[in-house]
């Protein structure tokens, strides 16, 4: 009884090394996609371009305003917080100097050197 338990885990020693050699090899290939995919932007690049140039137009501004269209983009508010440090808000208790909206609103445009793709950058109302 014994003998036949001891000759069926000699039988699966194999396999457990080649699963463990698997392992081993997925890992370091997924450890090496990591490596190369690090500080690409893979999705929302002109997105995340735009929050770039607007982080380098602001300086340290702390709040923006955001219009009505954008209010549940939370890629947008993610960005923000990532990039700058810089809270979107609607509430008007709050000072902030700026505007952000990605459609044309009637508010007094600023920025228009950044060349921003997919957002616009206004003066607060």
């Amino acid at each position: 009884m014994l003998k036949d338990y001891l000759i069926k885990i000699e039988s699966k020693k194999g396999y457990f090394n080649r699963l463990k050699t698997f392992s081993y090899a997925l890992f370091f290939i997924s450890l090496l996609i990591t490596i190369f995919q690090f500080g690409r932007i893979g999705r929302d690049r002109a997105l995340i371009e735009d929050v770039q140039k607007i982080g380098k137009f602001i300086g340290g501004e702390s709040e923006l305003y955001i219009a009505d269209d954008i209010v549940t983009d939370w890629a947008l508010k993610g960005y923000f917080a990532r990039y700058l440090s810089v809270g979107l808000t609607v509430d008007k208790d709050i000072e902030a100097k700026y505007l952000i909206s990605k459609k044309k609103i009637d508010e007094q445009k600023v920025g228009d050197s950044l060349k921003l793709e997919v957002l616009h950058l206004y003066l607060a109302p």
